[in-house]
C-alpha cells in the first residue's frame, strides 16, 4: 500500500509514498471511518510530501469532498493539516479544502509545507502528545 496510518489517542497520521489514485484514497478512508477511534478524533495529518505521482483529477477532488462530508458529521471536531509541497498535490488539496468549505463542513483544515508547521498549526507538540 502506498501509505500507513498511524493511530493516536485522538487523531492520525497517514503518511503516503509513491503514486497515488483515487480508488486508493477510497478505500483508505472506507478503514478510517470505520474504525470506532474515528469517532473520538480531533486530528488528523496526512503527509502528502513522499507522493511521487497523484492520478486523481482535479475535479474528482469533488467526488472526495462529497464522499467525506458523512464523515465530518460523524466525527465533527476533527482538524485536518495536509503537509505537501508538490506543487499538483497542493493543488489538489486546495481545490479538495474549497469543495469542503463550499459544503459547510464542520472539520477546519490547513495546508502546511512541512511536518512542523502542521504540528504547530494544530497546537501540539506531537501526535500523541494531543
Amino acid at each position: 500500500m502506498p501509505y500507513s496510518v498511524s493511530w493516536y489517542p485522538k487523531g492520525t497520521v497517514l503518511q503516503f509514498q509513491g503514486a497515488l489514485d483515487l480508488d486508493q484514497i477510497q478505500q483508505l478512508e472506507l478503514e478510517l471511518y470505520g474504525d470506532p477511534r474515528f469517532d473520538d478524533q480531533i486530528f488528523s495529518i496526512w503527509d502528502l510530501r513522499e507522493v511521487t505521482a497523484l492520478r486523481i483529477p482535479l475535479n474528482q477532488a469533488k467526488v472526495l469532498a462529497a464522499h467525506d462530508k458523512a464523515a465530518s458529521i460523524q466525527a465533527p471536531r476533527i482538524r485536518l493539516v495536509f503537509v505537501a509541497t508538490d506543487a499538483f498535490v497542493v493543488s489538489f488539496v486546495e481545490h479538495y479544502i474549497d469543495y469542503c468549505r463550499r459544503m459547510s463542513f464542520n472539520w477546519r483544515f490547513h495546508l502546511a509545507d512541512d511536518y512542523a508547521a502542521a504540528l504547530d498549526w494544530l497546537g501540539i507538540e506531537a501526535p500523541d502528545a494531543a
